[in-house]
């Protein structure tokens, strides 16, 4: 259990340098801090921090630290690394043929961390920092080592993995790369008359975008199903209206993207090496 911290070059396969830099500024400030004050130095909240420096947000756009549910202390980054590097040491045995597979639980989780961070529409961390089964499995695409023809992250979860979907849109070669996720969606109709329409978190994964190998299953929650069977209840927008392309008129996005409140947990990644032999590496993660 006791796994070395992850490379920053392992990291960087999944982040941007920018905020891999404030990640480890932020550590040096909490250090800082508490050799300043022994003993009584509380977690800094960390959404409000990433908002600040990462996306530069001011005034009201940043999330009150009253309202934060990730935070950061001043053992946050080596842990976050460490779970980074199990993930990194259960992909290398896999490949090399030393295990058939393997199950990672760690904390922090990792499927709400995008390419910089918190995602631009996203209200929340998900207490995540570093995005752990897709710097995964972009080592076991890029590592020289072990160069995998194709990846496939299956993520099941009550909240969609929109840090892994960024990041696996963001990959140059789509082919090589799947990103499939099973998540609860709610997400009341735009113009319901409600200012304040109900979103579950992070209010994203509502369709697929099949150009960049991303297939999203949303689950409606059982209470909205016995509302709909009953005619009762705002308009919401479902996995049908989605594919029908009638999702743009209900939520106001085709990718699905939203903001909102607390993690979840993710679970695994699976690696074709070669010409049809094969590996296949797994994790799962639990957020509290």
């Amino acid at each position: 259990s006791d796994f070395d911290k992850a490379p920053v070059e392992h990291l960087a396969r999944a982040h941007s340098p920018e905020y891999i830099r404030f990640v480890n500024d932020l550590a040096k400030r909490v250090e800082t801090m508490a050799k300043d004050r022994p003993g009584n130095i509380a977690p800094v909240p960390f959404t409000p921090q990433v908002q600040k420096h990462v996306k530069s947000h001011q005034g009201e756009a940043v999330k009150s630290a009253t309202q934060c549910d990730t935070y950061f202390s001043i053992g946050s980054l080596r842990a976050a690394r460490r779970a980074a590097g199990a993930v990194m040491v259960a992909v290398d045995r896999v490949l090399r043929g030393r295990n058939r597979n393997a199950f990672c639980v760690v904390r922090p989780p990792g499927h709400h961390a995008g390419l910089s961070g918190l995602l631009a529409d996203a209200g929340s961390h998900g207490f995540c920092i570093f995005n752990n089964v897709a710097a995964g499995a972009l080592h076991a695409l890029e590592a020289e080592e072990h160069r995998c023809k194709r990846v496939a992250i299956i993520d099941i979860d009550v909240h969609h993995g929109n840090g892994t979907e960024e990041i696996v849109r963001n990959y140059p070669s789509p082919d090589r790369l799947l990103f499939f996720s099973i998540h609860l969606y709610d997400k009341e109709a735009a113009g319901s008359g409600d200012a304040d329409a109900f979103e579950f978190y992070p209010g994203s994964g509502s369709g697929d975008d099949t150009a960049h190998n991303i297939i999203n299953v949303p689950l409606m929650p059982l209470w909205r199903q016995v509302q709909t069977d009953q005619g009762m209840g705002p308009k919401h927008a479902t996995r049908s209206a989605a594919r029908s392309g009638a999702v743009d008129e209900i939520d106001g996005s085709e990718d699905g993207s939203g903001s909102g409140g607390s993690g979840g947990g993710e679970a695994g990644s699976g690696a074709d090496e070669g010409g049809g032999g094969g590996g296949g590496g797994g994790r799962g993660e639990k957020e509290g």
